[in-house]
């Protein structure tokens, strides 16, 4: 275990630290930043129980490391240590590796130095190598939570880079480390870590970190495993075809023997073979890493051999056996290529380090250590964590009570002609099936029969009468056999440290049969998808994009935004829950009806939907087997979609709802169904709360319901607020204000306006933007001037077309660049547009269209130099106003002015003598 302590001179440090060390069966731990040294420090190592230690004194209150560790259990030998590292080689089960314990120094200039220093220690030695410790350093943006973004270049990364490193990643708390400034604003980093290089990787594949509870210390204990507690038993493995047994010389002739022995179909057929596959991997084939080692032995002896005489037999048996092995390495590439799940590379020399990482990091990431039951409790059990994987997908496939019937359907449906429904029920003829299933990549993830396309692929002229009988089977009975459509769920992480089932991604594997028959059905009905789908629907369409509805969504709200009147619009968010799991049966066949598709088509359709049994994988072993009742939900009409944003979180709903206090106007909807519930606040035409409109507080008790649920399904220890009716009144009231500008007229006074000059030993500089039309000539321009309001230098810039925000915050770069550039230190700048002051002074994310000049300002206001900026009135900016119109004028390009322009003189003279401009401004 790695902790940085902050301090272990406390009373209650060492009780801490054994109760870990008990719980966590701890053999190695290190401690970081102690803050005490000499006697103090040894008094507290020796309370902690560990046989030999290694101390890194702490310099004042500042560092320090402590490498603990018990003779008995684990070797370890100190062979490098720094005042920001040690280095200890570990010999462990015969295996021997370094690990290096880090505590980077919180300086940026000490820390470089620990960079160079691990630098020397990677290319002193070709031995595995994990370093763990806190590195007082982010890698981006992600690893944060709060306060300002990260703004200048990282030497952990290119440390990490150099040195061809890879994050053992961790399980819990997404950071490390937390702090609350003195404003009261929270900051969290992923500061602490745990990194290896491939050999250690490679030696250890199954090591992971968890993030162990805060306690004392405001840094997370990192605790380090070399095995999972989770390794998959043989027998309860499914089987899978090895491709590379393709390449073994007797493999060929074993099933078509195999084949030819089994009667029935080819169901019965792969299933035998799959039993005898076994025993012949087992018997004939044998483990590829041990018959390896076995042939680089025997060659080496004989080579051996020759050294003293030469022999034309042993260096026959020498050219044999390298071919064999040239061979094995062959089989080696192709086994961990099929693992690997890798699609995109596809030629070149061997890459078996390759794609044995990829399989290590793709296994270690999938790895589910523990999971949260319904209860919030969370359990590392095997037999309990199946029972959730399989009453989650249990409830997730229920069927649910509906109020539906066909007549509900709008029967809008553009029907099909006769000569289309003809295509439709067409036969399937040898060609169509044999083009169906060369369509599918080789080695894509086979379902329960193990046998990915590669092999029916391979073995077509044995298969191709037993493979097409079937599929033909299929479409002329209109019905699935018995364990053809059985599919395995594989779950694959949506987050970094998955808790709970919710945060997995269910990925179905089907059998490759059963994709066969499934991708006919697709081509019959691919050429009247453009006819019975929906032009509202733009994704898995040929020839549409689901790009197109967000440039549909984007026009949606520039309508919103630049439509004048006292009429007003509102735009729903629609997000239904597990769609495509929940829709009804009955609902499908409906439509399908109704569109037209009849007879065995329609039939065989439904026996693909309603015929699947499914088996979750947990950790490579497969749990019980279960079926669906339902697909997905999604109802007659939008009621019941919009009826999640109700029942999603029922408990938390009924407290907010206290909260907030239900008047009694509106008390007798809430035992009204979900429709006329809805519509009877939203109309509501009284005020409540602090004047607030009944309607507004309404819906904004609705959108915070909804956010809360969502975020308590990511992030299984958050809690909603304690009172939440204040951030829903607080949001309410925000709402209102920013709304009400445009239609009501607000108590206005007049306030007297004028320039101010900086304080003494300071300068000032103004800056504006200018815009010929909504998306016109852009131009910006400023003025720098001194403490007595002298002109000191000015600029402008025309800057072609844009927005008239692009154009403020680029004088507002060109200022800052221009200030820095002519050696001013301490500046005050003002800009009249509060959008750009807010966007620079502000968090901004990476998805805003001006992110990118919104971070350069950023990054010269962090510069070493006083420098702020700040929002004023129009009224109080009009020089740089006027240079901004003037850049208009000028030439594309920066251009810096030395002595005011005549046109300017008389604004400066109005600036110094401080004379006023009325404005009005709301109370």
């Amino acid at each position: 275990m790695v902790w940085n302590v902050r301090g272990a001179g406390s009373k209650k440090f060492p009780s801490i630290m054994k109760d870990l060390v008990k719980i966590h069966k701890i053999d190695i731990l290190v401690i970081l930043e102690p803050r005490i040294s000499g006697n103090t420090a040894l008094n507290v190592i020796k309370r902690l129980g560990f046989s030999k230690f290694h101390v890194v004194d702490a310099n004042g209150f500042s560092g320090g490391i402590w490498m603990l560790w018990n003779e008995h259990v684990s070797c370890v030998d100190i062979v490098a240590y720094s005042r920001q590292s040690i280095t200890a080689l570990i010999k462990m089960n015969h295996i021997d590796w370094l690990f290096t314990a880090v505590y980077a120094h919180p300086c940026p200039g000490i820390r470089k130095n620990l960079w160079s220093y691990l630098d020397g220690i990677a290319s002193a030695t070709k031995l595995p190598w994990m370093i763990a410790g806190d590195f007082n350093e982010l890698v981006d943006n992600s690893e944060k939570c709060g306060g300002n973004p990260i703004s200048h270049g990282s030497g952990l990364v290119d440390w990490i880079d150099r040195n061809n490193l890879i994050d053992l990643g961790f399980i819990g708390a997404q950071f490390t480390w937390c702090r609350k400034n003195e404003n009261g604003v929270l900051t969290w980093e992923r500061l602490d870590r745990g990194l290896s290089n491939i050999n250690w990787r490679h030696q250890f594949p199954e090591a992971f970190v968890r993030h162990l509870p805060r306690v004392k210390s405001d840094h997370c204990p990192l605790l380090i495993s070399l095995q999972s507690a989770h390794l998959p038993c043989a027998t309860a493995k499914p089987f899978r075809f090895q491709a590379m047994w393709l390449l073994h010389p007797t493999f060929r002739s074993f099933v078509v023997d195999k084949w030819a022995n089994v009667t029935g179909s080819i169901l019965q057929k792969t299933q035998a073979l799959s039993y005898a596959l076994t025993t012949w991997n087992m018997e004939v084939f044998g483990s590829l890493f041990r018959n390896k080692k076995k042939l680089l032995a025997r060659i080496g002896g004989i080579q051996k051999a020759l050294c003293r005489r030469h022999s034309p037999f042993l260096a026959d048996l020498e050219k044999e056996l390298t071919n064999e092995y040239q061979a094995l390495l062959d089989q080696e590439e192709l086994f961990w290529l099929q693992k690997s799940r890798n699609t995109w590379l596809k030629e070149g020399d061997r890459n078996t380090k390759f794609f044995h990482l990829s399989t290590i990091i793709r296994r270690r990431r999938n790895k589910l250590e523990g999971l949260t039951n319904a209860q919030g409790t969370w359990t590392n059990d095997k037999i309990e964590m199946e029972s959730i994987i399989v009453n989650y997908f249990k409830n997730l496939f229920a069927a649910q009570t509906m109020r539906y019937s066909n007549a509900d359907l709008p029967q809008l449906f553009p029907r099909l002609d006769n000569s289309e429904l003809a295509t439709l029920n067409c036969d399937v003829n040898p060609q169509i099936i044999k083009d169906s299933l060369f369509s599918i990549g080789s080695l894509k993830a086979p379902g329960p029969d193990g046998y990915p396309a590669k092999f029916y692929h391979d073995f077509w002229d044995l298969c191709q009468g037993t493979f097409v009988e079937l599929v033909t089977g299929c479409f002329c009975s209109a019905s699935i056999p018995d364990d053809l459509n059985d599919t395995l769920i594989t779950l694959v992480p949506k987050v970094a440290s998955p808790s709970s089932v919710a945060q997995l991604r269910p990925i179905s594997l089907c059998n490759t049969l059963y994709k066969v028959v499934s991708k006919i059905i697709v081509q019959k009905l691919r050429p009247l998808m453009q006819k019975i789908v929906s032009p509202a629907q733009a994704s898995f369409i040929p020839g549409r994009q689901i790009v197109d509805n967000i440039i549909v969504a984007q026009e949606v709200l520039h309508k919103f935004r630049n439509s004048k009147g006292k009429k007003g619009f509102i735009a729903w968010k629609i997000d239904l829950s597990k769609a495509y799991d929940r829709i009804n049966w009955n609902f499908i066949y409906d439509v399908l009806w109704e569109i037209g598709i009849r007879g065995k088509l329609l039939v065989l359709i439904m026996q693909c939907i309603k015929s699947v049994r499914y088996q979750a994988i947990l950790n490579g072993e497969l749990t019980g087997r279960f079926s669906p009742n339902a697909g997905i939900r999604q109802g007659p009409s939008q009621d019941q979609n919009l009826s999640l944003v109700v029942d999603s979180w029922c408990s938390h709903a009924a407290k907010m709802w206290n909260s907030i206090g239900i008047p009694n106007q509106v008390a007798h909807s809430f035992s009204m169904d979900f429709k006329d519930w809805l519509f009877t606040n939203i109309k509501a035409s009284f005020s409540c709360m602090q004047g607030i409109p009944w309607s507004s507080l309404f819906l904004a008790a609705l959108w915070f319901c909804w956010k809360w649920r969502c975020k308590k399904v990511f992030d299984l220890n958050f809690s909603p607020p304690p009172w939440p009716h204040i951030p829903i009144i607080h949001f309410s009231r925000e709402w209102l204000v920013a709304n009400r500008t445009r239609n009501s007229k607000l108590p206005k006074h007049v306030l007297k306006l004028h320039w101010s000059p900086p304080c003494a030993g300071w300068f000032k500089i103004n800056v504006d933007g200018s815009c010929m039309g909504v998306l016109g000539a852009i131009s910006a321009g400023g003025i720098i001037r001194n403490d007595a309001g002298i002109w000191v230098k000015g600029f402008v810039t025309k800057l072609g077309s844009g927005s008239i925000l692009e154009a403020e915050l680029w004088g507002v770069f060109r200022g800052l660049l221009l200030t820095w550039n002519e050696g001013i230190r301490r500046i005050h700048m003002e800009c009249d547009s509060l959008t750009a002051v807010s966007l620079i002074n502000g968090e901004t994310g990476t998805n805003h269209p001006l992110s990118s000049i919104i971070h350069c300002c950023k990054d010269l206001l962090l510069r070493d130099w006083e420098c702020t900026i700040y929002h004023i009135y129009r009224e109080q900016n009009s020089a740089a106003d006027h240079m901004a119109h003037l850049g208009q004028n000028s030439s594309l390009g920066f251009h810096v002015i030395d002595l005011p322009p005549p046109s300017i003189v008389s604004l400066l003279a109005n600036d110094s003598s401080r004379g006023t401009t009325a404005r009005l401004v709301p109370v």
